[in-house]
């Protein structure tokens, strides 16, 4: 039986979802793109971006497409704003909250600092995942992204073969 694979991404540049496009074309998933219709474009939209993952707030999200509970493993994926998890990240954490065990992947994208704790906070909401990668701006330029990504592919599969073995 193939698991049935769902990454979820929210991106604003483009980074977050060319790396989600990696990722569920490496694991044939479907793809569930977050959006947030209160979110504000401009400067002043990035200053209450920025304020909102500074106080944790998670934004409201557009209705789901996808049913989490459909799917064996789910996949991550989204920026870092002002070194925290971007706000349309902790809206999906919140709407899915009881689906919190199947998220087995993170992938965030960054172009300034704070990876480590954006990691931290993800951890601490959903415990350990399988895999977790951060991709910086630099590392996107020199291709290294994809080998990151690769190998967050392979320790996916990698889980998923030992959950089947165990069964």
């Amino acid at each position: 039986m193939n698991p049935r694979r769902l990454v979820v991404c929210y991106s604003d540049t483009g980074h977050s979802a060319a790396a989600a496009r990696f990722v569920a074309e490496a694991l044939k998933a479907e793809t569930e793109t977050l959006t947030a219709p209160a979110l504000r474009p401009g400067r002043w939209g990035f200053f209450l971006r920025a304020l909102g993952a500074l106080l944790h707030r998670p934004a409201r999200l557009a209705p789901l497409r996808h049913d989490p509970a459909d799917f064996e493993t789910i996949v991550l994926c989204g920026p870092i704003w002002a070194g925290n998890l971007a706000t349309p990240l902790r809206g999906y954490l919140k709407a899915v909250e009881r689906h919190l065990p199947r998220i087995r992947a993170i992938v965030l994208t960054y172009s300034g600092s704070g990876a480590p704790k954006a990691l931290k906070a993800l951890r601490d909401l959903i415990g350990d995942p399988v895999a977790m990668v951060a991709i910086s701006d630099a590392e996107r330029r020199s291709g290294k992204d994809e080998t990151e990504l690769s190998g967050l592919v392979a320790r996916v599969l990698a889980a998923e073969e030992m959950w089947r073995a165990t069964r």
